[in-house]
């Protein structure tokens, strides 16, 4: 028995569960190449501009009346209503 914890075999016969990645799918190329390259940079510009063109679309203002602004005067404090509704439960 190991003492790794690792079987040999697993339930359905298969042995060498747990393989090391062979070389084949190891990578160390860096280099992007030209055409990633520009196909990047079009990325990155067409979501800046999107960004530029939300929030432009968010700040610019339309002429309409700003939203009314609820009067908090005539609502009581959450005491009050707690005392109110006290009773009830």
């Amino acid at each position: 028995m190991e003492s790794s914890g690792f079987i040999n075999k697993d339930s359905a016969g298969q042995s060498n569960m747990y393989p090391v990645i062979t070389r084949a799918y190891e990578s160390k190329v860096t280099d992007i190449g030209v055409g990633n390259a520009a196909l990047l940079v079009g990325a990155a510009g067409a979501a800046g501009a999107a960004i530029f063109f939300g929030v432009t679309a968010v700040t610019a203002t339309s002429g309409a009346p700003p939203p009314e602004v609820a009067e908090l005067a005539q609502y009581l404090s959450l005491a009050e209503y707690a005392a109110k509704f006290a009773a009830q439960v």
